[in-house]
């Protein structure tokens, strides 16, 4: 799911929520929803923040190896 998938997935769901009234229990369910996303995008976070840490080490050990060659 690209990034334009998910901003028309974000605009249904808006024009749905204008449209409808919301049950305390659709309430519910969505706030759990919007818990999951942010989760989600916290781990995606964490996940990226450790590949840059990678990828630096990496560039390290190649520019030591490549100083003994």
């Amino acid at each position: 799911m690209g990034a334009r998938d998910v901003q028309a997935v974000i605009a249904e769901v808006e024009l749905l929520l204008n449209k409808e009234e919301l049950t305390d229990r659709i309430e519910l369910a969505i706030e759990k929803l919007l818990n999951v996303v942010e989760v989600l995008s916290a781990d995606k976070k964490a996940l990226a923040d450790e590949v840059d840490r990678l990828r630096k080490k990496l560039d390290e050990k190649k520019k030591k190896n490549h100083r003994k060659a």
